[in-house]
């Protein structure tokens, strides 16, 4: 018998193949199954929907790879910080498909979610560290959308510098 985590993987592989070949909301659960070789019983013991199957593997393949690629800093600065806003553009290129699968089914919000968590913020939470976390969530991910809209034409050295530039401008501009 096979292992769960190896179905996990088998289903989530097949609907990313399926999405290369159809758009999202015309794939079927029947077709997740039979390109990945189980019938209807095991996909609905792991998951209730494809949307739950797309979540876990967002949260599995890409949020885990993610935090795995970014070297621990020793210390924080802009250097790293630019370094580190590259390799999250150069993965969203590597992934650019997945992303836009997202967006097809309607789960944005599931990204944002994990961006405003990854921002940090003072361990008091105040309101103003609150709103400044979200602030910064929606506007990565908004300007992350308009990229991969236009085709990911600028380099991910140039979207990182953009960013950083843009976060600069505002902070001078509220003091």
């Amino acid at each position: 018998m096979r292992s769960n985590k190896f179905s996990k993987k088998c289903f989530f592989e097949a609907l990313l193949n399926l999405y290369h070949q159809k758009p999202y909301s015309q794939i079927q659960i029947s077709e997740i199954c039979q390109t990945a070789g189980y019938n209807r019983s095991t996909f609905y013991r792991i998951y209730p929907s494809k949307e739950a199957l797309l979540l876990d593997g967002f949260k599995e393949e890409y949020v885990m790879n993610y935090y795995n690629s970014i070297p621990a800093a020793e210390e924080e600065n802009m250097d790293t910080y630019l370094h580190n806003v590259e390799l999250l553009f150069s993965f969203i290129r590597e992934n650019h498909d997945f992303f836009l699968m997202m967006r097809d089914a309607h789960m944005v919000n599931e990204i944002y979610l994990l961006f405003r968590e990854s921002f940090p913020y003072d361990s008091q939470k105040d309101e103003v560290s609150l709103y400044t976390r979200n602030f910064l969530a929606a506007g990565y991910l908004s300007a992350i959308y308009e990229w991969l809209d236009n085709g990911m034409k600028q380099s991910n050295r140039y979207m990182a510098e953009l960013i950083i530039n843009v976060m600069n401008h505002i902070s001078t501009s509220i003091i």
